[in-house]
């Protein structure tokens, strides 16, 4: 039997990867062209976008529709993979984007409709609701989706909200799954899931049905369990492509021409200084090289002892600066024959000491196992009632890791009886300037140090004489603690029961269905943050003194932690019997294997459960009234639906002790839920059939009401026309609202820790340099008021600052409105053929996002006066004037506009019947299939002081995500009796890094070569072959020629990271 005669079965090619429905209207997988011209009828279904039963070509949406097929065959390892290459999924959350320092989000996979955005995007599952993956969300983890279950997955593209509800902003994707699958299906699956062959992802899956009872009863069980190896990014060809692009001259703002080349690109021996293994220590010195006056030295007058931690006074330079070798021996670092002349710390050097760029072992992929249950049954109570319940059970164990801890630490003059001064912030402390764990030379360095003074900051300033300045600073990570895991466990637990039926006529409806069910979801994870290290005391251990009387244990000289001998001393507040102080363990940050000894002292865990609960009540029915003018019955659908949502999380500690820790986790997500009762209104309107050029003309609508105990009550509607000009050719187009009501995360969401450096519009130097006279008056007059003196200098401007972001009670539903416009064509002229392109307008208003603590803190001093709800977000210290803590969270402040084009093409012949045949036959036949996203237009108006201010997005590759104008995918596809070869090309336009017209005014710049990222083309091959009825076989190549991202872009996983790579599986079918 042929791979055409057995497309109901799995293992069909992946020819079949872009199943022409796009734009609704083109053609079902198993539905051919040539047989929809043909006339034949076409079954009546509920087609996602609508809950009027009609036929698929006659959806009122754009809808773009891919097999459970495509899914098998693709070779991906994960559903996401797959889903994410569909240029309007381009930007959803894959596995690779969860690790890192996120937190809880490890193996995510999250979809993305047009990089909308997660929560814009509404999943359902049999036109059904599902719970979200992450606390307080309602963004769902697609990878919790049994595979062999998926018959097809549905795109929808615009505003959905009166159909389906909340969150359809940009759109629905749908999962249809078989619920009374009849028969044995088995299939394994294996690849590799990074070049090298190293690496691997493994799959077993089973799904088992059977009618019974006269087929009045269904019962069926799916089964899958997945394993995949970490990848981690040292083991990725592109991050250990250590080229990276470097900024050599910055000219002042008003001479950027000055014949010098401002860029240029380096590769190979490329190291970083900043923290080496083993650690770096600087002496205090005033001097270091500005970038801004090409290189010219000039002196830092804030570099003084009253200014503890002050960045300025610890660049690290030659002369001024230690390394530690294992052990704690210091060596002097080679800065090489390259130095990153620019910036503040220049700590890139090439040919010198220091770490590769991979040096950490930072997970690009999470090691992971999953599995995944489902079960399900439905009964004809009647033959026209029928109950059905489904069961399903997912659990996911997900293990990443992070660069290790990182600190900067002054070392200070302590007087004897005196302790360190506490913590400035979670990743920066001091400790004693006189140390025995300190090499004799640097101790004596650090004792003998003087630093230069000068009379005032000017470029080349005269300097004034020296002044003793026995400080230092080390700066280290802590990696003999090793890397931050995180190790999470993922439970989803998800029930859904009601029941359904339908009558030839009931009261006024004809063709008459109805559904009412009840779905229960429930998502359940715990994150432990492993190897966490208590800062205040690791503070304790490094602080190591010299107890020469042996007061703490009674041996004179002996090594002791200075809280320690202290308390020995009597010294009030220091109580030797506190854990904190008798469990203290000596320890050195002066070379590897120094923190060792202090482990057991020093490292917790700490651990976070999360609960995601949701309750949803549907009830709909939906059927034809009457015909009053000869086109066609008026279809109508309504309903009504009662949604729950609840969230909630608790934080763990190992121990009861008061700690300052190292960590994301925050702090307990007290309960918090929502409601929403809604009810909604459908209808299709045959307004003329049967004419010259009118085959037939439909309008419709809907609308929805929902009244939420958040927001409030909100409406939404849309309306939609179709023109079935004649067997070839229609035209389609809606025009609709829909709204988002903020989720519980983003109204309640707990504080949690972030660090983001902040541009302190009240130190000096950014007065100075603001341009706009008007606001640096203001900041002047502004922060005077809030008590800043005007000599103010941030003391370390160069380092990220500790705060906190929380939710905002306060938030409003966001706002779109979006029209599509549709061309489907199937000419009978060409058999086998069918085109059709989409056009679609999004327009989000109101739309919430997360103010910037930057912009913040700006707007605080840039009026007129001080806006205090604005500085209300952000506090200083007292003394310092330092911005010590901040909180960040969501307004709805923003608005977004995407508009683009949506197409999709097959062509499908075969090779014996054409005029090349000539002779001899060629066998087989050939199918082209294309589908592709061109983007016309992408603005986000996210600037909070210029509402106004657009950012263009498309053609541009901006914060990490990639828009480009184009991108398709370009399947072709040979199949000969049981064989199917396949190719796929996904392609993407080149897009803009760096404004094009920039290089126009500076022709110094360097960086137009890298100012693009060129086209981006990766090949894949896929053959699948049919060995009887029964047996499946398939094996590929993914990147088939290994194909990388360009240098200039870094990592954005829009291009491909992981090389070529190999796949191979079989399926049974019984």
């Amino acid at each position: 039997m042929t791979l055409s005669a057995i497309k109901s079965r799995r293992g069909g090619g992946r020819a079949f990867r872009a199943a022409l429905v796009s734009g609704a209207a083109s053609l079902p997988l198993c539905v051919s062209a040539a047989f929809a011209q043909q006339g034949a009828p076409a079954d009546e279904i509920v087609v996602t976008g609508s809950r009027i039963s009609r036929g698929a070509l006659d959806a009122p949406q754009p809808l773009q529709q891919f097999s459970g097929e495509d899914v098998i065959n693709s070779g991906e390892a994960n559903l996401i993979d797959f889903l994410a290459d569909i240029p309007a999924l381009q930007g959803s959350v894959v596995p690779e984007d969860t690790t890192g320092a996120g937190l809880g989000d490890g193996g995510l996979s999250l979809l993305n409709l047009r990089n909308l955005g997660v929560d814009r995007t509404l999943v359902l599952v049999n036109g059904r609701r599902h719970v979200g993956a992450s606390p307080g969300t309602a963004a769902v983890d697609v990878d919790s989706i049994p595979r062999l279950l998926i018959k097809n997955v549905d795109v929808v593209t615009g505003a959905s909200s009166a159909v389906y509800g909340s969150d359809a902003v940009s759109g629905v994707v749908n999962f249809v799954l078989d619920e009374e699958f009849d028969g044995v299906e088995l299939d394994v699956a294996g690849a590799s899931i990074n070049q090298g062959l190293e690496d691997f992802n493994y799959r077993f899956s089973g799904l088992i049905g059977k009618n019974l009872l006269d087929d009045r009863l269904n019962v069926y069980l799916s089964a899958e369990y997945e394993e995949g190896d970490e990848v981690l990014e040292r083991d990725l060809s592109p991050f250990l492509n250590d080229a990276l692009l470097f900024n050599v001259d910055v000219d002042p703002a008003g001479n950027p021409v000055d014949g010098v080349t401002d860029n240029i690109l380096l590769a190979g021996n490329l190291t970083s200084i900043s923290r080496p293994t083993g650690g770096i220590l600087t002496l205090a010195h005033d001097i270091r090289q500005n970038g801004i006056t090409d290189g010219i030295n000039i002196p830092f007058v804030s570099c003084a002892p009253a200014s503890l931690t002050s960045g300025n006074c610890f660049i690290i330079d030659p002369g001024f600066s230690f390394q530690f070798a294992p052990g704690g021996a210091s060596v002097l670092p080679n800065f090489g024959t390259f130095r990153d002349p620019t910036g503040t710390l220049r700590t890139i050097v090439q040919n010198g000491s220091g770490d590769v760029l991979s040096s950490f072992r930072d997970s690009r992929l999470p090691e992971n196992d999953a599995l995944r249950f489902q079960a399900g049954a439905s009964f004809k109570l009647t033959p026209n009632i029928k109950a059905f319940v489904e069961g399903k059970y997912v659990r996911e164990n997900v293990l990443d890791s992070f660069q290790p801890a990182f600190f900067d630490v002054q070392l200070l003059p302590i007087a004897a009886g005196a302790p360190a001064p506490g913590l400035t912030a979670l990743t920066a402390f001091a400790i004693g300037n006189v140390n025995p764990f300190l090499p004799a030379n640097v101790q004596a360095a650090i004792l003998g140090n003087t630093r230069t003074t000068f009379a005032s900051t000017a470029v080349n300033a005269a300097p004034t004489g020296t002044v003793a300045d026995p400080r230092a600073q080390i700066r280290v990570f802590t990696t003999d603690f090793g890397g931050r895991p995180q190790d999470l466990q993922r439970e989803t637990l998800r029930f859904v029961g009601g029941f359904k039926g339908d009558a030839e006529k009931a009261l006024f409806f004809n063709n008459f269905n109805w559904e009412i069910g009840y779905t229960y979801g429930e998502v359940k994870d715990r994150n432990d943050e492993i190897g966490t290290i208590d800062v205040e005391r690791l503070q304790n251990a490094v602080d190591a003194v010299t107890d020469t009387a042996g007061l703490v244990n009674g041996v004179a000289g002996q090594t002791v932690c200075r809280v320690q001998l202290l308390a020995a001393q009597g010294v009030a507040g220091f109580d030797p019997t506190d854990p904190n102080i008798a469990g203290c363990i000596p320890g050195s940050l002066f070379g590897q294997g120094g923190l060792t000894p202090t482990i057991p002292y020093v490292l917790t865990s700490i651990g976070r459960t999360n609960e995601n609960r949701q309750h949803d009540v549907l009830a709909f029915a939906s059927g034809e009234l009457f015909d009053l003018w000869g086109a066609g019955p008026i279809g109508v659908a309504f309903g009504g639906e009662y949604r729950r949502e609840s969230a909630q999380g608790t934080v763990e500690f190992q121990d009861t002790d008061p700690r300052v820790l190292f960590a994301n986790t925050g702090s307990d997500f007290a309960k918090r839920d929502f409601d929403v009762t809604e009810g909604f209104f459908e209808a299709a309107i045959p307004l003329l059939s049967d004419l010259p050029m009118i085959k037939k003309l439909e309008a419709g609508g809907a609308v929805r009401v929902s009244d939420y105990s958040t927001i409030g009550t909100v409406t939404t509607w849309n309306a939609n026309g179709l023109w079935e000009i004649n067997d070839s050719l229609k035209l389609r187009g809606t025009y609709g609202t829909a709204v988002r009501a903020p989720n519980l995360d983003e109204l309640f969401a707990p504080a949690s820790q972030t660090f983001i450096q902040i541009n302190d519009p009240c130190s000096q130097p950014i007065i100075n340099a603001t341009a706009d006279p008007v606001i640096q008056a203001n900041r002047i007059a502004n922060c005077a008021l809030l008590g800043v003196p005007a000599s103010y200098v941030d003391p370390n401007p160069g380092t990220s600052n500790p705060g906190n972001n929380a939710g905002n009670p306060f938030l409003l539903e966001e706002r779109s409105r979006s029209y599509t416009a549709s061309l489907i064509w199937t000419p009978r002229q060409i058999e086998n053929f069918s085109l059709v392109v989409d056009f679609f307008n999004i327009r989000i208003q109101d739309a919430i996002a997360a103010a910037g603590i930057q912009s913040v803190v700006n707007l605080c001093v840039d009026g007129n006066v001080p806006n205090t709800p604005f500085c209300n977000t952000f506090s200083r210290d007292p003394g310092t004037f330092e911005i010590t803590d901040f909180i960040q969270g969501a307004v709805n402040f923003s608005s977004i506009e995407t508009r683009g084009i949506d197409f999709a093409a097959r062509y499908s012949f075969d090779l014996a019947s054409g005029w090349w045949a000539k002779d001899g036959a060629i066998p087989g036949s050939l199918t082209f299939n294309a589908r592709g996203t061109y983007l016309l237009r992408r603005n986000d108006f996210a600037n909070i002081v210029d509402p106004t201010d657009a950012t263009e997005l498309d053609g541009n590759l901006v914060g990490g995500t990639n828009y480009p104008r184009v991108r398709f995918l370009f399947t072709t596809a040979w199949e000969y009796k049981n064989l199917r070869l396949s190719h796929d090309l996904d392609f993407q336009t080149s897009t803009e890094i760096n404004e094009s017209n920039a290089f126009l005014v500076n022709t110094d710049s360097g960086l137009e070569p890298f100012s693009e990222t060129g086209r981006f083309a990766q090949h894949d091959l896929t053959a699948v072959y049919t060995i009887n009825d029964n047996f499946t076989v398939r094996a590929g190549v993914v990147n088939l020629f290994d194909k990388e991202p360009p240098v200039q872009v870094g990592f954005v996983d829009d291009f491909d990271l992981f090389g070529r790579r190999y796949f191979i599986g079989a399926g049974a079918s019984f």
